[in-house]
């Protein structure tokens, strides 16, 4: 049996709808929490509320109790142990799910997602006009767009990977971001499906990939994916502001100069950190 190809299919769909961040059938809708990602059963939750605090590597040489779901619990256990320091009021909502430890590793602190949106509310006072709505291009698990998100209207979370998409429905609902819509799509496909008249987005965040397709670290900006320096035009033609999150390591220097620092389109650039951590 051959695939569909949905490319076209999402890319009318978006066209058609992402003014208003309502979804067709043909897109995902946040009211959507039927996924792989659904809350697990009562054996599984259990042994994770019983096990919170323990080794993660030792329960895995265990074997799992009847009706629990080992890998999916020892994920969680692990997940909202790392998210103990780092996202403090995450790890102590029982009704999140948490992802893989590289997503976790890289996602936003809490205190600098604050920052963020104190940033942003900044930004918004001096642009004038209404905080309609923002989007998200490369969300992952969400720390910062659930800090942002409130300053806005309409909020469109977007990331390519299905499976933190699915923990995104879940886990905006339990943290009352109630009018979030949210996406499995590329960065480059949202941008070419929004209409380029009349700047249809407040805000638009991106925070790229620093590792290439073999997993290795890349140093330049021109090499994350998305590329934004090749998008930024674009950007500029669907989004009043853009925010961009880049790594530590970049050379911020070379990045502005790729991005056009010298014009009147990088207006301002900050290094952030906390407890000696730039996330």
């Amino acid at each position: 049996m051959k695939n569909k190809d949905y490319s076209q299919d999402l890319k009318g769909n978006l066209y058609f709808s992402l003014f208003t961040f309502h979804f067709s059938l043909n897109c995902i809708r946040h009211s959507s929490f039927v996924t792989r990602h659904s809350p697990m059963n009562q054996p599984t939750l259990d042994f994770i509320r019983l096990h919170a605090a323990d080794d993660v590597r030792q329960l895995a040489l265990g074997s799992a109790p009847a009706g629990v779901d080992l890998r999916a619990a020892l994920r969680q256990i692990e997940g909202r142990q790392l998210a103990a320091r780092k996202l403090p009021s995450w790890a102590a909502n029982d009704g999140l799910l948490f992802p893989r430890r590289l997503s976790l590793e890289q996602c936003s602190s809490e205190a600098t997602a604050r920052y963020k949106r104190q940033l942003v509310a900044g930004l918004l006072r001096q642009e004038g006009g209404a905080a309609a709505s923002f989007a998200d291009l490369t969300a992952g698990f969400g720390v910062d767009f659930v800090a942002l998100a409130p300053l806005f209207a309409q909020a469109l979370y977007v990331d390519r990977d299905p499976d933190l998409c699915e923990l995104a429905r879940h886990n905006l609902s339990c943290l009352g971001i109630a009018h979030a819509q949210v996406l499995a799509a590329s960065a480059e496909d949202v941008l070419d499906a929004l209409p380029v008249r009349d700047l249809p987005l407040s805000l638009v965040m991106l925070d790229p990939a620093r590792r290439d397709a073999a997993g290795r670290k890349v140093a330049l900006i021109e090499d994350c994916t998305p590329d934004v320096c090749s998008l930024q035009g674009r950007l500029r033609s669907v989004a009043r502001l853009t925010l961009i999150k880049l790594s530590p390591m970049l050379d911020l220097t070379a990045a502005l100069r790729s991005l056009h620092s010298s014009s009147r389109h990088t207006s301002s650039a900050w290094e952030v950190s906390a407890r000696n951590s730039c996330c």
